[in-house]
């Protein structure tokens, strides 16, 4: 068995390396995360071609959305998927089968977690451990689905990250509750915010969307509202936002991850382009 992990991807590249590395190793497992699996996995389709041969994808660091599932499943049509949970410092606590829901994990038998006020804590008890730590704080919002009869962590649901609070001149916002109300409109399929800002200053919100079948139009309105449903509720940050239908997520080039939100500093050129196209 060829197992191959798909790392940062350079879009020029694709031709050179992924395909060579598909055909040539005709590995059997391919794991990275969503969001690079997804590009190569669209690139590949777009140049007429799939792989039957690879029968496992692993998928990694990043919530699996039904629109990377959809690309994979025709890139690599004879591959199951398959997940883990962990992270860096706790490295793998969870594993996911293909008969599983998307955000449900099973807990390893070495690792002891522990679920206080819906946030899991985690100490490895494996003798090998190369970094144990005691009690370790990962920042999800879990749900216990099942427990032992001593009450040990057998299987968890993911329900998304911690909320995390952003203040802009005095204007709080929270990026994961506006872009939960975005992903609930009919036709989004994903959501990406940028705040772009200047000394501590909001000076846009960027919403890129990422829309079902690349066709529908999103209304403005639609957006704003949406976002109003969530947590842009100033008139002063309503008026700041800016729709990018259509435009590429930013995807991180170290974690390989699209993060649901990012903030920019803008520089001085871009402040006055901003201001007089207002």
């Amino acid at each position: 068995m060829t197992y191959f992990h798909c790392g940062n991807v350079d879009v020029s590249d694709l031709d050179a390396v992924w395909t060579d590395v598909l055909v040539g190793l005709t590995p059997s497992v391919v794991s990275g995360s969503p969001s690079l699996l997804e590009i190569i996995a669209s690139h590949l389709l777009s140049c007429g071609k799939a792989f039957p041969h690879v029968e496992a994808v692993l998928w990694t660091g990043e919530p699996l959305r039904q629109y990377h599932a959809e690309i994979l499943k025709h890139a690599f049509p004879g591959a199951r998927l398959w997940s883990v949970y962990g992270g860096t410092e706790p490295w793998v606590i969870g594993y996911q089968t293909p008969e599983m829901a998307v955000n449900e994990f099973k807990i390893l038998d070495y690792q002891l977690l522990e679920v206080l006020n819906g946030v899991p804590h985690v100490t490895s008890l494996n003798p090998d451990s190369i970094n144990p730590i005691l009690r370790y704080r990962l920042p999800d919002s879990v749900e216990v689905l099942k427990r032992d009869s001593e009450g040990s962590v057998h299987q968890i649901r993911v329900r998304g990250r911690l909320e995390k609070t952003l203040y802009f001149d005095g204007y709080k916002v929270i990026p994961d509750r506006v872009a939960s109300a975005l992903r609930k409109m009919r036709g989004v399929d994903d959501v990406q915010l940028v705040f772009w800002q200047r000394g501590g200053v909001l000076r846009s919100v960027e919403v890129r969307l990422r829309i079902a079948g690349g066709k529908k139009c999103i209304r403005v309105e639609d957006v704003v509202a949406a976002s109003l449903a969530g947590d842009l509720q100033h008139d002063v940050l309503r008026d700041l936002l800016v729709m990018k239908e259509g435009e590429p997520f930013v995807v991180d080039g170290r974690s390989g991850k699209s993060p649901t939100y990012m903030i920019r500093e803008l520089e001085q050129s871009n402040v006055i382009g901003l201001n007089s196209a207002a």
